[in-house]
């Protein structure tokens, strides 16, 4: 049989793990975006100045983002 009062703690941690969960899908999606547009810059950046330098993709932009925001 499930006791009531204990299930009040576990619903509210519940909750508040989807609320966490939530708020960290939103930064993952802004992460996303953003390395999405600084992909884009450094694209349009490195053809301008024809530099030789190592191009940045998507990913390793998303993942550097990912490091500084957490």
């Amino acid at each position: 049989m499930i006791d009531a009062l204990a299930s009040k703690p576990l619903a509210k941690a519940i909750g508040a793990r989807r609320e966490m969960q939530r708020h960290l899908d939103c930064l993952t999606r802004q992460i996303t975006a953003r390395a999405g547009r600084q992909a884009i810059t450094a694209k349009v950046r490195s053809r301008a100045r024809y530099r030789s330098g190592p191009r940045r993709n998507h990913q390793d932009i998303a993942d550097s983002l990912a490091f500084e925001r957490w």
